[in-house]
Formats: structure tokens, sequence, C-alpha cells
């Protein structure tokens, strides 16, 4: 799936995950956007996706921050680990998830500072606080 196609369904079904919502609005749509990019094949992938999101809606509850920036990020990797060449796409995801982000659940919710940062392209990721992003594709017109 596509980044434009993933933005249509999202208009399509009424479903953002930045914007004037609440946080709670915000982690229900972002499970539902992980469901339509990479269908899961049983209940471990729905449990698996659903433990993330609250980990992370947590997290940025814990910061003080809206968890918006983390939730694009994660509908990328999403987007990314859903190619045509993947055999097993959630399993991907969650890895890139691992490895990008440092998410260890059984660590429970970290401060900033204990997190290892990470580097994806020319932006760290990881230590650095939430930002609120600009107006994209996931947005409400």
């Amino acid at each position: 799936m596509e980044e434009i196609d993933l933005a249509r369904k999202m208009r399509e079904l009424d479903i953002s995950v930045v914007g004037d919502i609440s946080p709670e609005a915000k982690a229900a749509n972002l499970l539902q956007a992980l469901f339509i990019v990479i269908p899961p094949r049983g209940i471990s992938d729905r449990s698996t996706f659903s433990n993330l999101v609250k980990y992370y809606a947590a997290r940025a509850a814990q910061e003080g921050e809206e968890p918006d920036y983390i939730y694009r990020i994660l509908i990328g990797f999403a987007l990314e680990s859903s190619g045509p060449a993947s055999r097993n796409p959630a399993a991907v995801f969650m890895s890139i998830v691992k490895k990008e982000l440092s998410y260890d659940p059984s660590k429970g919710i970290t401060n900033s500072e204990e997190v290892k940062p990470c580097r994806i392209g020319p932006r760290t990721l990881g230590p650095q606080p939430l930002k609120r992003p600009e107006r994209g594709p996931y947005t409400k017109e």
C-alpha cells in the first residue's frame, strides 16, 4: 500500500491520527490505520499492535507531548514493511519498530533519557521529545 492510498482510505473512513481530537481517539485511529496497512493474521497480531499503540500513547502522555509525531513514524514503518516482497509484514513491522525506536515493552515505559537514540536518515529519533507535526496526508482537511 502506498502512502497516498492510505491517506485516501483514512479520509473515506474519517479517521485521523493528528489534529484536535482526544489522545484516546488518536490511539484508536492509529490502531485502525495499522490494521488497514497490515491486516492482522490472527489475535497475536491484533494484540501486538494494540500493545504497541498503548505503549506509545502512555509514553507521550508521560512526557506531556502529543503523540502525533510518533504516530506518523509508526505509520511510515507500517507502510515500509507492507511492501509486496514482505511475506510477514507484521513481523517486519515489529522488527523495524524494535530496532529503530528501541521498543521493548518488557522494560515498561522509561524516561526518554534512558532510551537509546537511534538514527533514521538525517534525523535522530529516540530521546528527543515528541513534536507536533505540520499538516500532512494524515490530517483531516
